[in-house]
């Protein structure tokens, strides 16, 4: 869940995480959507106007650092002005992943760029389960699901972005008497 500021690990330790932002952020411009895994990370960005999600790639094998500085790399590859990071609607089962979420977000955030959650809702199953339809199968189908999952959480993002800019701009044309 997004604002989580403890969680309890399988060991029955509690975990402590960095207080960070609850709702979401509207973010403009080109952004990076990461879909976080302990294994592989799925990553999806975005054009400037914010119209559709496309592949980024996917991080195997980093943590900690090493995937917040290849995380970080994506965004300046791509002029990103800022990051989405899908995050479990649950922390039952998840707590080892939100943890990495929670830590990677700081670390984005600690270089000056600003990061919003987006609640990912089966995003890798579902990926999965496009990918089965279309005919893939196995690891292959698994290789593709994190980026998958990553441009899902982002388009769903971004639909809920320009839905937000669109009621703004009404609610400024009501005010103004336009």
């Amino acid at each position: 869940m997004v604002g989580v500021a403890a969680i309890q690990n399988d060991s029955g330790n509690i975990i402590h995480l960095p207080e960070l932002p609850s709702t979401p952020v509207v973010l403009t411009g080109v952004l990076i959507c990461v879909d976080f895994g302990l294994k592989r990370v799925g990553l999806a960005t975005c054009d400037v106007e914010g119209r559709a999600a496309v592949g980024a790639g996917r991080i195997e094998g980093k943590a900690g650092k090493a995937l917040a500085s290849s995380v970080r790399e994506a965004g300046r590859i791509r002029n990103a002005s800022g990051f989405v990071i899908g995050e479990p609607s649950t922390t039952r089962g998840n707590e080892s992943v939100i943890e990495g979420i929670h830590r990677l977000a700081e670390s984005l955030m600690a270089s000056g760029m600003p990061v919003t959650f987006w609640p990912e809702r089966f995003s890798t199953a579902s990926a999965l389960s496009e990918r089965k339809f279309y005919g893939g199968k196995g690891r292959e189908a698994k290789s593709w699901a994190d980026e998958a999952a990553a441009i899902i959480i982002l388009q769903d993002y971004l639909d809920w972005r320009r839905g937000v800019i669109r009621a703004t701009a009404t609610s400024d044309q009501q005010g103004s008497g336009g």
